[in-house]
């Protein structure tokens, strides 16, 4: 079991399709993040955001709500006090790692697909 689990881990992460699809959203999602710049801090309104802010929330929809559910105990923590400001960046972090891991997955199935179809 080990044996199948790292080398599916070697293939998801050394795979060139998962890591164009990786690196392709991170600058994506930079460039919202930028292009949002003047609105951070004011609370998130759907119909106000860019087109290209609201492909990239339903394209990452599946690893926002699997963020959502791992990181739902800092809630009642982050709320106890104050002193755990930080836990958003925590939040946040978890997102991006999450949804990384989506489009790895993306790539590598994508990659698997077009592999079989060539043999």
């Amino acid at each position: 079991m080990k044996g199948r689990i790292g080398r599916l881990s070697k293939e998801l992460i050394t795979n060139r399709v998962s890591q164009i699809l990786v690196i392709f959203h991170l600058l994506v999602l930079s460039y919202v993040y930028w292009e949002r710049r003047e609105r951070l801090g004011r609370p998130f309104h759907y119909m106000y955001e860019s087109p290209l802010f609201k492909f990239i929330y339903w394209v990452d929809s599946p690893a926002i709500t699997i963020t959502g559910y791992i990181t739902y105990p800092l809630n009642f923590v982050g709320d106890a006090s104050n002193d755990f400001w930080w836990l958003g960046t925590v939040r946040v972090g978890v997102l991006i790692i999450v949804t990384s891991m989506q489009w790895a997955l993306v790539g590598y199935v994508l990659w698997k697909i077009n592999s079989n179809a060539t043999k």
